[in-house]
């Protein structure tokens, strides 16, 4: 399930350099090298449970109380079928990202605050959780447009793709200032105290 979920998000970088090259070509050498560890990640079987598709469309809210014996729940994680071991900077990049596609192309204003929420409830992470959870969050935003590219505004694709190019870019960098005041802060914004 790992191998087929890396080829399916991490193989696509080729892809999307060949599809957006005035944007991507000149970091064929940093995608190349990020998608050489992120294997290597992979094929250690080292992490924890991930759920593999961690996205808003997977969660529900409840509207009303739900209890199960004595206990309250207000949110249930769904879909459950690409779910293995791994990092958990997965999962957390891709409901980052998705926040962040319907701000872009559905025009969802509280994109930014359900981010910052959301990092806020996940709580502290470390640099080095923080910024794999950005080169994720970047990754997704240059391969999710070559998924869906006729169904949007060119425009509106490109900027998505610049925008993850650049986070992966000062991720790899570890370039934390670039971040401060951008929709993605709240990535560092927790960070726990070594």
């Amino acid at each position: 399930m790992a191998e087929m979920k890396y080829n399916i998000t991490y193989g696509r970088l080729k892809e999307a350099i060949t599809r957006f090259p005035a944007i991507l070509q000149e970091s064929i050498p940093v995608f190349e090298e990020l998608a050489q560890r992120l294997e290597t990640e992979m094929a250690t079987g080292e992490g924890q449970l991930i759920h593999g598709d961690f996205d808003c469309r997977n969660v529900l809210i409840s509207d009303g109380p739900l209890t199960v014996g004595s206990c309250p729940i207000s949110l249930c994680v769904i879909d459950w079928e690409l779910s293995r071991i791994g990092s958990i900077a997965s999962d957390v990049g891709q409901m980052l990202s998705g926040i962040y596609l319907l701000t872009v192309f559905n025009s969802f204003q509280a994109g930014p605050k359900m981010i910052s929420s959301f990092m806020h409830g996940y709580g502290p992470v470390t640099d080095e959780l923080a910024f794999r959870i950005a080169l994720d969050v970047g990754t997704q935003l240059v391969l999710w447009p070559c998924q869906q590219a006729d169904n949007y505004d060119d425009h509106l694709i490109e900027m998505c793709v610049d925008m993850g190019h650049k986070i992966i870019l000062h991720a790899e960098k570890q370039a934390k200032p670039w971040f401060r005041g951008g929709v993605f802060d709240s990535i560092f914004c927790f960070i726990e105290s070594h």
